[in-house]
């Protein structure tokens, strides 16, 4: 059915988002449905993240094949992988009576009847007993008022406290499904758990797809630069930067889009949502895995959601590294049952293969934590280990060029690598916001590391203890990562892997206390609120730094086609403005200037007033002497002015000094808006903006 789904999608005469559709049949059911088929039997609740999980990991490796050969034809694969895939399924149709590749079979019409009338009952049951009752007003509520609110999030006024201060009826609709979703899980009514947990979902997340008319956060776009290269050239461009050396994700979002023929700007705006949703299913059945009971789990997946305040959930190779790890540690607990051991080990190989040439620090953080698991006596079979440590080592060797050039090393100074990668103090929103998250960190891993102690302690068997020690182990190993820097973000992405484990430890404990009588039972309803509310000042107190409006999509789009190829484009604050957004940004990271690599405007002039004209007309020199014949653009947006006044960089009052200086050194503004934003340009800049058509500064 996958494959056939496949070749539907090659069909040019169905709508885009159809065959989008189509394509995403074919990649999480078909090759790892296949893989799974042939490997041997595997738990039901595993079978449902490893299948798209392995799907995603191979598919994601073929296509960086044909792109490292410069064989790159996405709808060439796309017929090859389905005629693989209705080829295997008719091969395997003899095999129907083995239980594993029952569980693959799609149920009968009978059985579909059978399960449409039992969830009709349970769910007419759970809304007319009278403990579901306030659980699920309280969701729905919690929605309304959410759907209200929406609307207000694009005309809200910047606040440095986000989106709790500047629209507080966000805040209530997260608190109202929260609670329904807590006193669901009191009540012991699983489906009304989970509708609170996808509306929390929907609350938190939500606004990013709903509130907003483009993709959030500017390294969104970096990636669509490397995935929009991928498609124009064909190859990878491993000299460039990192994401030509580990390209799997990013290469499978190319073949995604090109196959379907549907933009990657659209995939990416809607990500977020479905990479949370995601994630609360595939912790669900981690905590499963490790013997959670069904409300146990959700609490878990809850968890996870509440305090995720790390913003790595955009289409980038992290998130859905990030997923497929949650699914190989689930898959190295079942391995442990030697039932299974050989199916579960073989997927989880593929799976991390998948993540090795996808992104080097989850990588780097599961091969640690597997070793880990070696010492602890947790993972069987070894030869797992060994197939990790082999795929790890040839990711290095072949990578090594790559690795020398962009890490930042080995440092044995774990506070500085800990401070983050914001060495002011900023705002007081951004100081409250600061404070929270540390503070919600050290809660975490607190609850995490005292949860894992009582457990090992406290263990009634051998099996109970080795779970709690395996969950301990991967939630902690992450710590190693603080011996390198990582651009300041070393510390985010320790907090992000250590969330899952974190969550599965400390799940049992909370769930014991909402369902306790009386005082205690409130206490645990109020801390829940309360650490939710911290996670979501983390989430929302960035809210205006991470917007990126369609406007601001479209200019950066005209700026890259107007810097071409030869041109540049410097940013007064770099990293806020969309940037890279084509396939262009390569050849003119390849023909790069020396002020580029000389010059920085907002260190420059950061803390200060800008009334300084020296960096200004120090730059205005060295763009005459490199790059008179050549587009040079020099950017100040809205989301620049908002970042710079969030984070302390510069004075409020620095950008029209700055702004002074550009037009007194003979720089023409090419484009100005009311929002703020000017474009200033060299002669050749100009020129190449005017060629572009209308849009000059007005």
């Amino acid at each position: 059915m996958a494959g056939l789904a496949g070749m539907g999608s090659l069909l040019p005469v169905l709508p885009g988002w159809l065959r989008l559709v189509l394509l995403l049949v074919l990649a999480l059911l078909g090759p790892g449905g296949l893989i799974v088929a042939c490997l041997g039997p595997l738990p039901r609740f595993v079978v449902a993240p490893a299948i798209p999980a392995i799907g995603v990991s191979t598919l994601s490796l073929a296509v960086t094949a044909t792109l490292a050969i410069g064989a790159y034809e996405p709808r060439v694969t796309t017929l090859i992988v389905s005629a693989v895939c209705v080829a295997g399924g008719i091969l395997l149709r003899g095999l129907r009576g083995d239980a594993h590749t029952a569980l693959l079979r799609p149920p009968g019409r009978a059985r579909i009847r059978q399960i449409h009338a039992r969830a009709r009952r349970s769910t007419l049951q759970w809304l007319r007993a009278s403990p579901t009752r306030l659980p699920v007003a309280l969701v729905i509520v919690g929605l309304l008022i959410w759907l209200g609110s929406l609307p207000s999030l694009d005309r809200s006024s910047y606040s440095s406290y986000g989106l709790i201060v500047s629209t507080p009826s966000m805040a209530v609709a997260l608190g109202a499904t929260v609670l329904g979703l807590l006193l669901a899980v009191r009540a012991g009514h699983l489906a009304a758990g989970w509708f609170g947990l996808v509306a929390t979902v929907l609350v938190l997340r939500g606004g990013t797809l709903f509130a907003t008319s483009a993709a959030p956060y500017p390294w969104t776009y970096t990636h669509l630069g490397v995935i929009d290269w991928f498609g124009h050239s064909g190859t990878l461009a491993r000299d460039v930067d990192v994401y030509s050396n580990w390209a799997g994700t990013l290469a499978f979002f190319a073949w995604l889009s090109d196959s379907a023929a549907f933009s990657s700007f659209s995939l990416a705006h809607g990500f977020i949502l479905v990479c949370h949703l995601l994630t609360i299913v595939a912790v669900y059945l981690m905590a499963r895995a490790f013997r959670r009971t069904p409300t146990e789990a959700l609490v878990a997946a809850f968890l996870v959601e509440a305090v995720n305040w790390v913003g790595q959930d955009y289409l980038s190779p992290q998130a859905v590294a990030f997923l497929l790890a949650i699914v190989l540690v689930t898959l190295l607990q079942v391995a442990r049952d030697h039932r299974f051991a050989q199916a579960a080990s073989v997927s989880a190989l593929v799976i991390y293969t998948g993540i090795a040439w996808s992104h080097q620090l989850t990588a780097t953080w599961l091969v640690g934590a597997t070793l880990a698991l070696v010492l602890v006596g947790f993972l069987r079979p070894l030869w797992t280990a060994i197939g990790v440590l082999g795929m790890f080592g040839l990711m290095l060797g072949v990578n090594l060029d790559s690795l020398v050039r962009n890490s930042t090393g080995i440092s044995t100074d774990v506070v500085a690598n800990s401070a983050g990668n914001v060495p002011m103090s900023g705002s007081p929103g951004q100081q409250l916001t600061s404070n929270t998250v540390h503070l919600l960190a050290a809660l975490v891993w607190g609850a995490g590391f005292g949860a894992a102690l009582l457990q090992v302690w406290r263990a009634q068997s051998a099996t109970r203890r080795k779970d709690a020690l395996g969950l301990a182990v991967v939630g902690f190993s992450p710590f190693a990562l603080l011996a390198t820097n990582y651009g300041g973000e070393a510390i985010f992405r320790v907090y992000l892997f250590s969330l899952p484990s974190m969550a599965v430890l400390v799940a049992p404990y909370l769930t014991k206390l909402l369902c306790f009588p009386g005082r205690r039972a409130l206490l645990a309803i109020l801390g829940a609120l309360v650490v939710t509310a911290m996670g979501a000042q983390g989430t929302w107190g960035n809210w205006y730094q991470g917007i990126i409006t369609g406007d601001e999509v479209a200019l950066a789009k005209r700026l890259d086609r107007a810097a071409g190829v030869r041109g540049n484009i410097a940013y007064l604050v770099p990293g806020v403005m969309p940037a890279n957004v084509s396939w262009r940004y390569v050849p003119r990271d390849r023909s790069p200037l020396v002020v580029d690599q000389t010059w920085g405007i907002e260190n420059l002039y950061a803390g200060t007033d800008g009334s300084d004209p020296a960096p200004v007309d120090d730059l205005t020199y060295a763009v005459g002497q490199q790059a008179r014949n050549r587009p040079y653009f020099v950017v100040i947006s809205r989301s620049m002015r908002i970042n710079a006044l969030q984070y302390g960089k510069m004075t409020p009052g620095s950008f029209a000094s700055i702004e002074g200086h550009f037009t007194r050194s003979g720089w023409r503004p090419v484009y100005r808006a009311a929002d703020g934003t000017v474009i200033f340009a060299n002669s050749a800049g100009a020129s190449a903006w005017s060629a572009l058509g209308t849009g000059a500064a007005g």
